[in-house]
């Protein structure tokens, strides 16, 4: 069974604490017991159980045009200005970029990630992991994407998604940036 660490969760987790009659609508019963238990960031939670608490939240969080997007972007700057400010603090995308994949090890105990330079200003990133068959992650994963690299002293990112396959279930970006922020 494919796991996720507890920090990818708590965000969502609180904000469905806090519309607790819609979030016990829209998560199954077997789920509710995240509406009452303490959420640990080390620990490993199913993450099959993390795909229904984000599709909750993205039901019962006010409209957004992007629900998807927003929760990617919110959730890498909770992340990346707190528990993994250090990925961060050189403020070198390419740098920052070139340890994707142990930032994904950080998250998930399944998958594969792999990352190229491309030019000086340029990355991709693949991703494999059942994740990429879900449309909703495939978003979140992009602006999670693009916000690090602004919290790593871009400005002007833009991530790209190049290439999606099913089997084996895959997503591939194309994250480029102007300039470093001054």
């Amino acid at each position: 069974m494919a796991m996720i660490k507890g920090l990818a969760l708590i965000g969502a987790v609180k904000a469905l604490r806090s519309s607790p009659g819609a979030s016990r609508e829209a998560l199954k019963p077997e789920l509710h017991h995240y509406l009452e238990e303490k959420i640990f960031p080390s620990r490993w939670y199913p993450e099959s159980d993390a795909v229904e608490l984000f599709e909750a939240l993205v039901e019962v969080m006010p409209q957004r045009e992007s629900p998807w997007r927003w929760i990617g972007m919110e959730g890498a700057r909770h992340d990346f200005r707190g528990t993994y400010s250090a990925f961060v603090q050189r403020r070198q995308p390419a740098q920052v970029f070139r340890t994707v994949p142990k930032i994904w090890r950080l998250y998930h105990d399944t998958g594969s990630v792999r990352t190229e330079q491309v030019d000086d200003k340029t990355v991709t990133i693949e991703i494999q992991s059942s994740l990429m068959r879900h449309e909703g992650f495939v978003e979140l994963q992009t602006a999670h994407l693009e916000a690090l690299a602004e919290l790593a002293g871009a400005s002007g990112a833009s991530c790209q998604i190049r290439r999606r396959r099913l089997d084996p279930p895959t997503a591939t970006w194309r994250l480029s940036w102007r300039a470093l922020a001054s």
